[in-house]
């Protein structure tokens, strides 16, 4: 396989879901660029508040929410593992991915577009409907995420076509070379319904390594 290998002329699109929220910083420094949202601010943010959850209401909080809130789900985030076959790492890095009807699914429980803001965002909003009065200690109150979570509700999502994108701007989920995963992926889409697969909800996701400029960007109407 060529190192150059071109998406467009394999005709496999590539897309990214984000919200509103990140708009200004992708049109300024590119998609993977610099973001104040950074990954060790907004998991630091998330662990204080599973922290504070637990501290208060014991493990139950999770079990008994209706908020969508599953422990696991946030365990392995906060601890960022990787396994089963399934990524819960984050750090500043962008995921990509072939499928539409995967990002449109990572959209809809992700409210904020960021899978780290929504979580913290969910767990503020189960507190608060625990206790309207609920004391959020200094180490939340006063970070610099917070004003946004314990406000935003919901922001306008979008999703980027990415144009132009060759394999070496890529990587697997987990760091690794994508030869063998993109092989894989052209395997799938000879078959009879390869590319209406695509528009389904399992994920062809893989890491983003070079910031894309906004110009090779095209927006998807959700």
């Amino acid at each position: 396989m060529s190192d150059q290998l071109d998406f467009k002329e394999l005709c496999i699109p590539v897309y990214h879901g984000t919200s509103c929220l990140f708009l200004n910083d992708i049109k300024t420094n590119g998609l993977g660029g610099s973001s104040p949202f950074s990954h060790s601010k907004a998991l630091s943010l998330l662990k204080d508040l599973y922290e504070i959850s637990i501290a208060s209401y014991s493990h139950d909080f999770f079990s008994l929410s209706k908020n969508g809130l599953i422990e696991c789900f946030i365990e392995n985030i906060i601890e960022q593992r990787a396994s089963n076959g399934s990524n819960w790492q984050h750090g500043d890095v962008v995921y990509v991915d072939c499928s539409l009807g995967s990002v449109k699914n990572h959209l809809r429980a992700n409210p904020l577009g960021s899978e780290l803001l929504s979580y913290s965002h969910k767990i503020v909003k189960a507190l608060l409907l625990k206790n309207p009065d609920f004391n959020f200690p200094t180490n939340i109150s006063s970070h610099l995420l917070f004003p946004l979570i314990n406000t935003t509700d919901y922001q306008q999502q979008i999703i980027f076509k990415i144009k132009n994108l060759s394999s070496k701007d890529l990587l697997d989920e987990n760091g690794c070379g994508i030869e063998e995963k993109l092989n894989w992926l052209i395997d799938e889409l000879k078959e009879d319904g390869g590319y209406e697969r695509l528009n389904g909800i399992y994920p062809y996701s893989f890491r983003l390594i070079r910031v894309i400029p906004y110009d090779q960007l095209e927006l998807v109407s959700i």
